[in-house]
């Protein structure tokens, strides 16, 4: 697992989504899906900064990347004020306007959205399963690996990864 801590600065979202990038093309997801689920990161900490923090540039924002056997998974953690459930739904799509289709692309670009209040802020997990031939292939070189001896090399071990920039404030 991966972690990242940064402020609520929208220019640490630069850095956010290269992280959420490399992480899916380390694990084979093709390009658009990799395109849409950053996309949809992007969205949901803007969702954050806007909605939970009042565009306050210096509030916390946690967001732990996953793998898991079938896909991946995205948890993203605020302390903010929590939105009503009610509130939680993009706008109708027929409606014609800007703004309000952020929730739209978070559950086009995820298998399985879920919304969790906490005592103070919220977690969003944010689940995408892999396509069949990337589960097979990633399979494939568990067994090689189990066979040969050979290590996982330290994309695919566990760390805890602290934003090494400071974050804007």
């Amino acid at each position: 697992m991966k972690k990242l801590e940064f402020a609520s600065h929208p220019a640490n979202l630069g850095l956010v989504r290269n992280c959420v990038r490399q992480f899916l093309q380390d694990r084979g997801f093709p390009n658009r899906q990799v395109d849409l689920m950053v996309l949809g990161i992007d969205e949901a900490c803007t969702n954050i900064i806007r909605h939970a923090y009042h565009l306050a540039e210096d509030k916390l924002i946690t967001l732990a990347l996953e793998s898991h056997p079938k896909g991946v998974r995205f948890r993203l953690r605020d302390y903010g004020e929590q939105a009503e459930a009610a509130k939680v739904q993009g706008r109708p799509l027929d409606h014609v306007r800007p703004g309000g289709l952020g929730l739209h692309l978070i559950h086009h670009a995820f298998d399985q959205v879920d919304y969790q209040r906490r005592r103070q802020g919220t977690m969003l997990v944010l689940t995408k399963f892999a396509p069949e031939n990337l589960l097979m292939s990633s399979q494939v070189t568990k067994q090689r690996r189990r066979r040969t001896g050979e290590r996982a090399g330290p994309e695919s071990q566990s760390s805890s990864h602290r934003n090494s920039t400071e974050p804007k404030r």
